[in-house]
């Protein structure tokens, strides 16, 4: 058998027969339960093979070219103070309890069926197409890719490497909960999981990444960047429940969280020193900001992301300037759909929901008609408008026709040697509301007719809009 040959064992009697070097210690007869292995040192690689016992237990083993340990049903397998030059591989195995503890080296699941896997102190983990019950990752050192998995919980805590870890999940099929907890400088990408909640406390990340991803509940809390740097978070997928997303609070906001292509169907939290950055998706429920202990917050929401409600500070909304502002604030822009998002946020609040209502309507009005002076944004109708502009017009209108009547037509008021201001603008008053005794006689032809009918009609017009102001503000 030359160097390069590797050691093919099949089943318990082969392993202790086709034992290279090192110590066995075998409890039992050939074929029984339990397999005990200590001190096993090979140079070449290593394929052990439909194996059946209740327990193999392995300690302080080296395998200078890697194991590979296939095909076999095993009750429980504890590997503990191993190392490997290459990646130790179990493959097409049915096992109750994997236990991997101070591993110097890789490991690499595939294909595997079970049910409950401990892996602590491993430098590189990889897992593929592989059912589990519990898994649980701790004492991580550079690497941690997985991919294929379905199970009940994951939890992966504590990172040991030195340099930065890389945490890789993808196509992961989490009933319960997906915990990361107590990581530090760890680059995290998630990609196509469904998981019931997706956990994150206590990580310290140079980037994290949650794409295209399913859950009932996402909370990250107490999230810091590396030290002098920033961390970039992209969230997006589906939220059946809420989203909740809590930075530690730092001097400078060094975290930008990226929502794109995130839907929430309850609410969202944010809170922290961070900037937040909300581009496409959409938030059934509310988005909540901590107001009083974080004022490191500022959160910019695209256009194209909608929000249902959003939480109001108590700062009373008196005009469209302060309307305006708080939308900027809140969501950091005035267009007509950050407007639209105060707006429904004020139903317990109506006085103020009709300033931002007005400045609402005056937003889609500059947006759809170019620059209109602001006078003319003024006069916008709806449940928005104010009771100054429409009885500013009416008064103008009132004053400017008797003006027209004192200057054009004097002779209808009075003579000319003695104008009456008075009658003139009684005059006036009279052809807006159509009250009176009629038109002098002097002003008797078809021009004053049309005259009156236009002016008249005008004056309905804004009499009942004041009406309809009055009345909306006692309602309200």
């Amino acid at each position: 058998m030359t160097a390069t040959t590797p050691v093919v064992v099949t089943g318990s009697d082969e392993l202790i027969a086709n034992w290279d070097r090192g110590e066995l210690v075998h409890f039992g007869a050939p074929g029984a339960q339990v397999l005990r292995a200590s001190n096993w040192r090979n140079d070449r690689l290593t394929r052990v093979q439909h194996l059946y016992a209740a327990e193999l237990d392995v300690t302080d083993a080296v395998w200078r070219c890697g194991l590979i340990l296939a095909r076999s049903r095993l009750d429980t397998v504890s590997m503990r103070r191993c190392r490997s030059a290459d990646v130790i591989v179990i493959e097409d195995c049915t096992i109750d309890v994997l236990d991997i503890r101070e591993l110097r080296g890789g490991v690499a699941l595939n294909r595997c069926q079970i049910g409950q896997l401990v892996v602590h102190g491993a430098a590189q983990i990889a897992a593929s197409d592989v059912i589990a019950t519990h898994v649980r990752v701790t004492d991580i050192g550079d690497a941690v890719d997985v991919s294929a998995l379905t199970c009940e919980t994951l939890r992966i805590a504590e990172s040991s490497g030195a340099d930065t870890t890389s945490v890789s999940l993808v196509d992961l099929k989490v009933r319960d909960e997906l915990r990361l907890e107590n990581l530090t400088a760890v680059n995290v990408a998630t990609r196509r999981v469904t998981a019931g909640a997706i956990l994150f406390r206590d990580v310290i990340a140079e980037e994290v990444v949650v794409a295209d991803s399913h859950a009932t509940r996402v909370s990250v809390t107490r999230l810091r960047a590396a030290a002098g740097k920033t961390c970039p978070v992209t969230i997006g997928g589906s939220v059946t429940s809420s989203v909740e997303i809590q930075a530690a609070s730092t001097d400078r906001p060094a975290v930008d969280l990226t929502m794109r292509g995130l839907r929430v169907s309850g609410d969202l939290l944010v809170a922290g020193s961070m900037h937040v950055a909300l581009e496409t998706g959409r938030v059934d429920g509310t988005l909540r900001r901590d107001h009083v202990r974080n004022s490191g917050t500022t959160v910019v929401a695209d256009s194209a992301f909608e929000i249902a409600t959003v939480e109001v500070p108590e700062t009373r909304i008196r005009n469209r300037r302060q309307a305006l502002a708080t939308a900027t604030a809140l969501l950091g822009h005035d267009g007509p759909t950050a407007l639209a998002t105060l707006r429904r946020s004020l139903d317990d609040r109506p006085r103020e929901q009709d300033q931002v209502y007005f400045a609402e309507r005056c937003a889609n009005g500059r947006r759809g008609w170019g620059r209109v002076p602001e006078l003319g944004q003024r006069w916008t109708f709806g449940y928005g408008v104010r009771l100054a502009e429409p009885l500013a017009f009416l008064v103008g209108g009132i004053i400017l026709t008797a003006v027209v009547i004192g200057v054009a037509a004097p002779e209808v008021v009075g003579p000319n040697d003695d104008p009456s201001w008075g009658r003139t603008v009684a005059l006036a008053a009279q052809l807006w509301f159509n009250v009176g005794v009629g038109l002098p006689e002097a002003a008797r032809g078809p021009g004053w007719a049309i005259t009156a009918v236009l002016l008249t009609t005008l004056g309905l017009v804004f009499v009942t809009t004041l009406i309809g102001i009055g009345i909306r503000r006692l309602v309200r």
